[in-house]
């Protein structure tokens, strides 16, 4: 990538999104300041609040956090944040920022434009989030980004990537074709070779094919998440798999035989595996249990199930925060929903089961299972950044804590990502990835939206327009 193109584009972008910096650190990295006289809270330490006290940042690092002191420090910039509360960074363990977009038709478009890509990163940040997971884009080009960002050519969150996804079939091209298990490993190896942090395998694959994967990848020290339904979670679990995306496995062996034989294979099809499954069962019983046992990770990304079942409402078709997704995606989202050809009655059955789902998680919160927060976007209707505060408040309403919730947003997901100590927390030597709210999170959780800065790196970012009007609701 032309370093000067970038940079010109990041002039036209903040131009137009008005998102010009305070005038006391406009244009300037900010890796030596004081962020004086906040709240802090750390959702590793349980909900507690250190009120009053000042974090230090050093070279982009948490340097210290102390009682606050009138007294100006030497070196760096004093920002004032009395009144305000302050957390790490939220992570969004979901991300594709490399989704084709589908054109007004519905039709799969080669990769997204720059400046789509800048936008898309530049509404993450604005939302407060400072990291991401992106399980599956093409391969070369999720790298090259991520290590953008990392030098500091590009501005955006913190990147974990997976190459292509290994599939059955290739719907797009965020996928590759495997068929035996030595087609698996030589694109395990592809994919090391390019430095990848970890591989996807997907819904198609059966079970060998999975188990070479897995064993590919451990071989070179990659860890594995799947998006699976051919293989049951089940089986993944006892094949040594590292996390899984999405919070159902859909798959038919947990419905009982008279259930099986008439399950539709369509999406709605997941309406009637809620309707049908038995989350008493024995067999999920085992599934949980395997799960937790085996430590494996799960993002359950509420969020692209509810804008799925709420597909016709206009609280996501009609979102007045539509407007700032870049045109590429949003232009394709009407016709390329995945629930547009429901009609109402379908839209009704789906409601009906959402509590099914809700059990779902649940069940996987209370038995110890490491959940994490993820969004999936920018999927129809899933506005990047703002559906990770979606997803919070959704998971807070299937029962999960709010603390909880805030920990799954920042510590699990940092520790799904073997960072633990380095992001996702906020303790001398961490990253400087911060998010600053007016108001406190713990009193309600949809006070996240309440953003009054980010800091990512130690480098000071403005609030968004739609987060400033949240905050002034």
């Amino acid at each position: 990538m032309n370093p000067r193109r970038l940079a010109g584009l990041a002039i036209v972008l903040a131009a137009a999104l008005r998102l010009a910096p305070p005038a006391a650190v406009q244009g300037q990295p900010a890796r030596d300041m004081v962020l004086s006289d906040t709240s802090a809270i750390d959702p590793a330490d349980n909900g507690s609040v250190r009120r009053h006290v000042d974090i230090v940042i050093r070279d982009g690092t948490i340097s210290a956090i102390r009682a606050h002191r009138d007294t100006p420090d030497e070196g760096g910039s004093r920002v004032d944040a009395s009144g305000t509360y302050t957390l790490p960074g939220f992570i969004d363990m979901h991300v594709h920022a490399l989704l084709s977009p589908r054109d007004s038709d519905g039709r799969i478009l080669p990769r997204p434009a720059e400046a789509t890509t800048r936008a898309l990163l530049r509404l993450l940040l604005d939302y407060g989030v400072t990291t991401i997971r992106d399980p599956g884009d093409p391969t070369a080009s999720i790298v090259e980004l991520r290590d953008a960002i990392a030098a500091g050519r590009i501005e955006g969150p913190r990147m974990f990537v997976a190459g292509r996804i290994m599939n059955s079939s290739a719907p797009g091209p965020e996928f590759v074709r495997v068929t035996s298990p030595e087609e698996v490993c030589a694109e395990v190896e592809r994919q090391a070779a390019a430095r990848v942090d970890f591989v996807k395998v997907y819904a198609g694959l059966p079970l060998p094919l999975v188990r070479a994967a897995i064993a590919c990848a451990h071989r070179r020290h990659l860890p594995v998440i799947g998006h699976l339904q051919a293989t049951t979670w089940t089986e993944a679990a006892a094949a040594g798999i590292d996390a899984i995306a999405h919070g159902a496995p859909w798959s038919t062996w947990y419905l009982s035989p008279q259930d099986r034989a008439g399950y539709d294979g369509s999406l709605f099809g997941r309406v009637q595996w809620l309707r049908d499954v038995d989350l008493a069962s024995a067999r999920v019983e085992e599934m949980v249990r395997a799960i937790a046992r085996r430590h494996i990770t799960i993002d359950p990304t509420l969020i692209a199930y509810h804008t799925k079942f709420w597909g016709d409402d206009p609280r996501y078709t009609a979102a007045a925060e539509i407007a700032r997704v870049p045109e590429e995606y949003r232009a394709g989202w009407p016709r390329g929903s995945f629930t547009a050809d429901w009609r109402p009655e379908m839209y009704r059955a789906a409601r009906e089961q959402w509590p099914k789902e809700q059990q779902l998680v649940r069940l996987l919160y209370r038995r110890g299972v490491l959940l994490t927060v993820g969004t999936d976007t920018p999927t129809p209707w899933i506005v990047p950044g703002l559906s990770l505060h979606q997803e919070m408040l959704l998971l807070r309403d299937a029962g999960i804590s709010p603390v909880d919730v805030l920990k799954m947003a920042t510590m699990n997901a940092a520790i799904a990502l073997h960072q633990s100590g380095r992001i996702g927390t906020l303790r001398s030597g961490a990253a400087a990835d911060l998010v600053v709210l007016d108001r406190n999170p713990l009193e309600d959780l949809a006070n996240t939206r309440a953003i009054r800065m980010v800091v990512r790196g130690g480098r000071v970012d403005p609030p968004t327009v739609m987060a400033t009007r949240a905050r002034n609701r």
